[in-house]
């Protein structure tokens, strides 16, 4: 059953999106809402992002299975278009990486630094919208992943064009309500 919004489904809702318009090429791209609450989970593996909660294990992140609690909320904060900071609903901290291969480049989360390493840039997995993103470390250029074994480590590696990279933000508040149809320069956004 579809809500009516960019293909939402009564699966929690995929996504609550906002038609952005890019300025490179005029086409409409959907972003997560500022300021929304979303589980973000692997395509690969169907893990929830998830995060330690302690010093002792560097607050790594992490994928798990679902476990629907503030661990595998996540609040998104835009900074520009496309960009964001993202952060742990359990312990508002904030989603970053190591920058370096002395860490295996590992994704975890940090108080905030205000700086390039916790802003996040959603690059659309599908041309549709629809809430399927690769999620791009913006100072290193860096994609989010995640390991398929051992403790699911969560990393950042070069791009590589599969479902480990792929994140698929759902919604978890109440079901975004029928989406307006956006238009510029005559196209209408899904």
């Amino acid at each position: 059953k579809t809500h009516g919004d960019q293909g939402a489904v009564d699966d929690g809702c995929t996504v609550k999106s906002e038609c952005v318009f890019m300025a490179s090429n005029d086409d409409c791209v959907l972003f997560p809402q500022d300021g929304s609450v979303y589980t973000i989970q692997q395509k690969l593996s169907s893990r929830y992002l998830d995060a330690h909660d302690a010093d002792n294990n560097d607050f790594r992140a992490i994928t798990r299975a679902a476990e629907n609690n503030d661990s595998q909320k996540w609040t998104v904060h835009q900074v520009a278009e496309g960009e964001f900071r993202i952060t742990q609903n359990v312990n508002n901290r904030y989603l970053d990486a190591h920058e370096g291969n002395d860490n295996d480049y590992s994704a975890v989360t940090r108080a905030a630094e205000n700086n390039d390493s916790q802003v996040w840039v959603l690059v659309p997995a599908t041309a549709s919208g629809s809430g399927h993103y690769e999620l791009r470390q913006k100072n290193i250029g860096r994609y989010l992943d995640a390991h398929e074994s051992g403790e699911y480590d969560s990393v950042t590696r070069t791009r590589q064009n599969d479902n480990s990279q792929i994140w698929i933000f759902k919604n978890v508040q109440a079901c975004p309500v029928p989406a307006e149809t956006y238009t510029r320069t005559g196209k209408s956004c899904p």
